[in-house]
């Protein structure tokens, strides 16, 4: 649960937080239901580019 927890802080940090500060909006970790399915979806794409890119890696050897 922790692993967890580090991941969605950094994944705030790094991603959701500049995204929320460019939209005019203020990001606090009072995460909104907004942040939680920007981080969600971020989470979602990282997941799937690493799939394609171990499948691309894969068919290469």
């Amino acid at each position: 649960m922790t692993e967890n927890t580090n991941q969605y802080n950094r994944l705030h940090r790094e991603q959701v937080q500049p995204i929320i500060e460019r939209l005019g909006g203020v990001s606090d970790m009072g995460w909104t239901f907004s942040e939680l399915a920007l981080m969600a979806l971020i989470s979602e794409v990282e997941d799937l580019v690493t799939r394609q890119v171990s499948a691309a890696q894969r068919e290469q050897e």
